[in-house]
C-alpha cells in the first residue's frame, strides 16, 4: 500500500471542512515544532489527545519495563517504572511524534470516506460509526483503543478488511472470499451488538478468582481468530484465501463454513441467554465453545491444507441438512451442563476435565 502523503494545503483544507460542519480541527502544522513565534501553542491538554492514541500504542509492560527504548543507557541502579514512563512521555512529546499523529489522523479520515469496500457499505459506516463512538476523540476513528480491551478486537479485526488498510504494517497479509462476505458481515456484527455489550463491562482480561484459569480475553481471541483464518494469506493459518485466489474455493467449502460459523453464532446466544447461571460456568461454555469451533472444525478441519476431499464435503453437508437443530435441545443441554457444573465446582480436578464430556461419564 502506497503512504499517504497529504500536502499542507490538504491538511489545511482538512481543517476547514471540519469548521465548516461544527467539529473541531486538527491541530495546525506550525504546531510541529511546538512553538510560534517563540510562544508555546500547543496545550497541555491539546497535547495530551494528541499523543494519546502513540501512548496507548505500547503494552503497558513495554512502557514500564523496556529498559532498551526507554532510556539510551542501563544504569547501575534500576529505575523507578515512574522515571520510564517519564522517558517515554518525553519521547513522545517531539515534533515527529506529533507529527506522527496528525498524518495519522488523516489516514483515518480516508478509511472512512473508503470508496472500495469488503462488507457493504451499511455495515462498513455502521462499524465506523461505532468506533468513533466508543473512542475518546469523536472525529476520528484511530489506534487508541486498549489492547486489553473488546473493542480492539474488533476494530483491528476489520482492519484487515480494508482495502487501504491503514494498519498494513501489523496485519498485512489478508484477502477474504468474496462468497463469505455475507457471513463474515453476520460475525462482525454480532460481536458489535453481542459480544461487546457482555465484554465490555470488563476492563481488563485477568482472571477473576474462581474462573479456573479462563479469561475475557481468549473467548475473544479465539472468536476473531476463526474470522483471521477466512481472509489469511499464511499458509500455515489457513488455505481458504490460497483457493479462492486459485479458483479451488469449492461451493460446498463456502457452505460448511457458512453453517459453521453461524452455529457458533446460535449457540453462543443461546448460552448468554441462559438466566441464573455462575459467570464461571457461563465463561467455561463460551471457551469450550469457540475453542471447539476454532481448533477443531475450522484449523484441523476446514481451513486445513490436507482437507481436500469434495465426497467429505458433500457428505457433510447432506448430513446437516437432514433436519434443523433442535434448540430446545440445544437450551436443555446447556441447563443440564449448568447444574451439573456448578455441583462439581468445588472438586478438586474441576479445570482438568473437558467440560462438553462431563455429563457422558
Amino acid at each position: 500500500m502506497e503512504a499517504l502523503e497529504p500536502s499542507k494545503d490538504q491538511f489545511e483544507a482538512d481543517n476547514a471542512d471540519n469548521e465548516s460542519v461544527g467539529r473541531p480541527s486538527s491541530f495546525d502544522l506550525t504546531m510541529l515544532d511546538g512553538t510560534q513565534d517563540g510562544v508555546d501553542i500547543v496545550t497541555d491538554t491539546e497535547r495530551n489527545r494528541l499523543l494519546s492514541p502513540m501512548k496507548n500504542s505500547f503494552p503497558a509492560a513495554a512502557r514500564v519495563t523496556d529498559e532498551d527504548f526507554l532510556s539510551e543507557s542501563l544504569e547501575d541502579t534500576p529505575k523507578d517504572p515512574g522515571e520510564y514512563r517519564d522517558d517515554l512521555m518525553s519521547f513522545m512529546d517531539t515534533p515527529f511524534m506529533r507529527f506522527l499523529v496528525y498524518f495519522r489522523e488523516y489516514e483515518w479520515r480516508q478509511v472512512w470516506e473508503e470508496p472500495v469496500l469488503f462488507v457493504s457499505r451499511s455495515v462498513h459506516e455502521e462499524l465506523m460509526a461505532f468506533f468513533i463512538a466508543n473512542t475518546p476523540d469523536p472525529i476520528f476513528v484511530r489506534p487508541i483503543l486498549d489492547f486489553n480491551s473488546s473493542l480492539f478486537n474488533l476494530f483491528h479485526l476489520y482492519t484487515t478488511m480494508l482495502p487501504n488498510n491503514p494498519n498494513a504494517h501489523v496485519y498485512p497479509l489478508y484477502s477474504y472470499p468474496p462468497p463469505l462476505r455475507q457471513v463474515i458481515e453476520e460475525c462482525l456484527l454480532f460481536y458489535q451488538h453481542t459480544l461487546h455489550p457482555y465484554f465490555g463491562e470488563e476492563e481488563s482480561w485477568e482472571t477473576s478468582e474462581g474462573l479456573c484459569g479462563l479469561t475475557y480475553g481468549r473467548i475473544m481471541s479465539k472468536y476473531v481468530d476463526m474470522l483471521y483464518r477466512l481472509g489469511s494469506l499464511k499458509s500455515q493459518e489457513s488455505i481458504i484465501s490460497e483457493r479462492w485466489a486459485a479458483g479451488l474455493l469449492r461451493n460446498s467449502q463456502v457452505e460448511i463454513l457458512q453453517i459453521i460459523l453461524r452455529m457458533l453464532l446460535k449457540q453462543i446466544s443461546a448460552i448468554l441467554a441462559i438466566s441464573g447461571i455462575d459467570e464461571t460456568v457461563r465463561l467455561d461454555r463460551l471457551t469450550s465453545v469457540c475453542t471447539q469451533t476454532d481448533d477443531y472444525f475450522m484449523k484441523c478441519f476446514i481451513v486445513s491444507r490436507r482437507f481436500r476431499s469434495e465426497r467429505l464435503e458433500v457428505l457433510l453437508l447432506k448430513y446437516l441438512a437432514e433436519e434443523n437443530v433442535n434448540w430446545d435441545v440445544v437450551e436443555g443441554l446447556e441447563e443440564a451442563q449448568r447444574v451439573y457444573e456448578t455441583d462439581e465446582r468445588t472438586e478438586e480436578d474441576y479445570i482438568y476435565r473437558p467440560p462438553m464430556y462431563r455429563y457422558l461419564q
